[in-house]
């Protein structure tokens, strides 16, 4: 597979990662940012997570591409870096029904690659 379409354009909202992944209270999104800080980042520096998940977006392959009743997701599966070393992540990211640019959707953890 290729890589994302319009990967340089792809956008990670503030409100994806402060009310989700790096929100400790967040039901589905605490893992995540547990995740994270156990990977080396501090979750405060939100600057520092966004740019890992929009290089991982913008540089690995796509795995699987679905489309929905709202756009196109874009699973991609690989490397990402982190203050503690490369860990293997899914990416998840839409290009929303008449739109253009790929926005960030969730982040989850793969198994290590032996």
């Amino acid at each position: 597979m290729a890589t994302m379409p319009n990967a340089d354009f792809a956008v990670v909202e503030d409100g994806k990662l402060l009310a989700y992944i790096l929100d400790p209270s967040h039901k589905d999104g605490w893992p995540k940012g547990l995740f994270l800080a156990a990977q080396g980042f501090n979750v405060l520096d939100v600057e520092s997570v966004r740019d890992a998940l929009l290089v991982h977006g913008r540089t690995n392959q796509v795995s699987e591409t679905v489309q929905t009743a709202f756009g196109v997701k874009y699973r991609v599966d690989g490397p990402m870096r982190a203050p503690a070393g490369d860990v293997q992540v899914r990416t998840v990211w839409q290009i929303d029904t008449g739109q253009t640019a790929p926005r960030f959707v969730t982040m989850v953890p793969l198994p290590r690659r032996l």
